[in-house]
């Protein structure tokens, strides 16, 4: 994280352009379905201003057949149990909290099946410019395709440590430049505090999976946010946000990013705030 010792007022441009966002819990706009048995809620897309990312929430309560995208696919598990299906064939057992990971084209081909009695539930985040809608096509197995990254699934308990950005915050890491074919970076955070007012050069999705806290955006407005809620902040100063804990458990979020070859976008820990981390011991170099 690089910090600056004061921070420039924002241009006019900056002023006028688009805050961090909120869309409480069960607030996603219903979708056509792509499979009569898997409906489908918009969470974020090209409505949204500054988003460079497109999610939806899937509820599958049978199957989706191999198919993929012009672009990375990032498809987290928020319930349920089933499997993960890939171009070779393969089905992977996957589970909450785990993370199937689909790159571009063929080769990152994918489908899912449940295999419990309740929906399984993956929240599915792509790098889109403008938030646009992504395409889809169909995969057919008796034609597999060339060499090239196949989806991967990543269990909770393969999760390496990443640096966070505060002391009152734990970080793991789900994609980086270490994941074949990524076009994002994504991790986990546990927040025991606050993490202090930042901004970073892309667009950042946070979506809440437990705990209470507040988001707080660059004019210090405050929206209280809740498990299934997610947190769109736009790329630069004017999506600078912060995040604290009010509740007695650990607010954990996931964070996705657009990112080319998995590298993490550059981030600017504000001069508000770099004094009073600097007292407490947080390194903000």
């Amino acid at each position: 994280m690089t910090a600056i010792d004061e921070a420039p007022p924002m241009t006019a441009d900056q002023r006028a352009a688009p805050r961090l966002s909120y869309r409480p819990p069960g607030d996603g706009i219903r979708a056509p379905a792509d499979y009569p048995d898997a409906p489908i809620s918009i969470l974020l897309d090209g409505t949204t201003p500054g988003a460079d990312l497109f999610a939806v929430a899937v509820a599958i309560g049978g199957e989706i057949p191999l198919h993929f995208h012009s672009m990375m696919e990032f498809q987290f598990v928020l319930s349920g149990t089933g499997l993960a299906l890939d171009a070779d064939g393969r089905e992977l057992p996957i589970a909450p909290g785990g993370t199937v990971l689909s790159p571009a084209g063929p080769t990152g081909a994918h489908g899912f099946r449940n295999t419990g009695p309740l929906p399984l539930t993956l929240l599915c985040v792509y790098p889109s410019p403008g938030g646009a809608t992504p395409d889809r096509s169909v995969f057919d197995l008796a034609t597999p395709p060339s060499d090239g990254p196949r989806s991967v699934y990543v269990a909770p308990a393969g999760l390496r440590a990443a640096p966070a950005d505060g002391a009152g915050a734990r970080a793991a890491c789900i994609i980086d430049a270490g994941i074949a074919g990524a076009e994002l970076y994504g991790a986990l955070l546990a927040l025991t505090d606050e993490l202090p007012r930042h901004h970073h050069a892309a667009n950042e999705l946070l979506f809440v999976l437990s705990g209470t806290g507040v988001v707080i955006d660059v004019d210090s407005r405050t929206s209280a946010i809740e498990p299934g809620g997610l947190v769109s902040c736009p790329a630069g100063p004017p999506g600078a946000h912060a995040l604290r804990n009010t509740g007695s458990l650990p607010l954990q979020l996931l964070s996705v990013l657009p990112a080319a070859g998995g590298t993490p976008p550059a981030t600017v820990l504000e001069a508000a705030t770099a004094d009073a981390d600097r007292a407490t011991g947080v390194s903000v170099a």
